[in-house]
């Protein structure tokens, strides 16, 4: 099973087998209770990005990338005009963050 945080199209989806996990939803603080509606807790990738997201939503324990995270996602909001090609370039940015620390990073 490959992980996609990016929204695909349905075509993609159904021809690559990946699981789409709609990022639209950690903006609103909830992507702690997404993992186990999906399955997926106890993905130490996942994990990771969910602490991170958590720190950047609402605060609490600092993560070593929410600065970098928060530039790139700041620069996307201000370079991109609307919404849904947001969504896209940061769920991008999500992808790599997974497959980084699904390397073992």
């Amino acid at each position: 099973m490959t992980l996609q945080l990016s929204s695909p199209t349905a075509a993609s989806e159904a021809a690559s087998g990946r699981v789409w996990v709609p990022f639209i939803l950690a903006s609103q603080g909830r992507f702690e209770v997404l993992l186990p509606s999906f399955g997926l807790n106890g993905h130490p990738a996942l994990e990771r990005i969910g602490a991170l997201i958590h720190y950047l939503d609402v605060g609490g324990v600092p993560v070593p990338e929410a600065a970098g995270l928060e530039a790139l996602l700041r620069g996307a909001r201000d370079a991109l005009g609307d919404d849904d090609a947001l969504l896209a370039k940061a769920g991008r940015l999500l992808d790599y963050l997974y497959a980084h620390y699904a390397a073992g990073a």
